[in-house]
């Protein structure tokens, strides 16, 4: 996972692509992209930011390859020749689509593992539905997924593995593919429930909320009856209709919500790594 960043000095502005280990969050990476002179440092900040954006917006879920494939490089006509195709030579062999998910407003998301140890792991259909009531509710204060595994010294196998993140994923309220983490090769969910009703507004242009119980039952049910499931937190966005002179929303809103994903496929079983380590 790479993202732009700008090191400006009072004569030139060095961009920077630094690549990140999304598991641990560790830059592992730092490379220079290229120099802009004097002449065109007040670019620089929009420049970065499209740059950005334009990574992010090739992050789609996985059946988007033809939208990925239509996504123009931002608009590099202001700058010298050097800089706009040391950008493009750039673009073109370096960025590769990264994970959709690991990527928000704030910019790029990773785990942050040590966090998980000190939360309760839910136990119970009631557990569950405290952990999923809001991301800042009770003993959790940063965004966690969850995802169900067996292991035999866990009380009766199953068991919520939960995966601490530093910001949740931004998904449009309409988008009709909500899940942003990316699956497993070759698996898709059967069914997907979602904390909002998707593509819904009402008269005051918020989301219209589903029940959360639902989804917590619905999650509860195929854990339960062995089938692997996957519940995330993204943030849920409203654009306002106007637009820039880029096409961009001039503003929106945003809220927290919930995805859970059902596989047809039994609960990842654990118990023989764990003997083996």
């Amino acid at each position: 996972m790479r993202y732009f960043l700008a090191h400006p000095t009072l004569s030139r502005t060095q961009i920077f692509a630094v690549s990140i280990d999304s598991t641990v969050g560790i830059p592992d990476e730092l490379e220079l992209v290229t120099t802009v002179g004097t002449d065109h440092l007040d670019l620089v900040p929009d420049l970065v930011s499209r740059l950005n954006q334009f990574i992010q917006e090739k992050a789609q879920p996985d059946d988007d390859f033809a939208v990925r494939a239509e996504l123009t490089h931002p608009d590099l006509g202001m700058f010298p020749k050097a800089v706009s195709d040391s950008i493009r030579r750039y673009l073109e062999t370096r960025c590769n689509t990264p994970f959709y998910g690991e990527w928000s407003w704030r910019g790029p998301i990773h785990s942050v593992p040590d966090y998980v140890d000190q939360l309760h792991r839910p136990r119970d259909i009631d557990e569950l539905y405290e952990f999923m009531r809001g991301p800042n509710s009770g003993e959790v204060e940063l965004p966690v997924r969850l995802e169900n595994a067996i292991e035999s010294t866990w009380r009766g196998g199953k068991y919520w593995e939960l995966d601490g993140r530093t910001a949740t994923p931004d998904i449009a309220y309409d988008e009709p593919r909500p899940g942003r983490w990316p699956h497993v090769e070759g698996l898709k969910p059967e069914i997907v429930w979602t904390s909002w009703k998707i593509g819904e507004l009402d008269d005051k242009s918020e989301l219209v909320e589903s029940n959360l119980r639902d989804g917590v039952q619905l999650a509860t049910k195929a854990h339960d009856a062995g089938k692997y499931v996957r519940i995330h937190p993204v943030t849920v966005w409203v654009q306002d209709a106007e637009r820039d002179e880029h096409g961009y929303s001039t503003g929106g809103h945003g809220q927290g919500g919930w995805v859970v994903e059902v596989f047809n496929a039994p609960i990842p079983d654990y118990t023989d790594l764990d003997e083996e380590e």
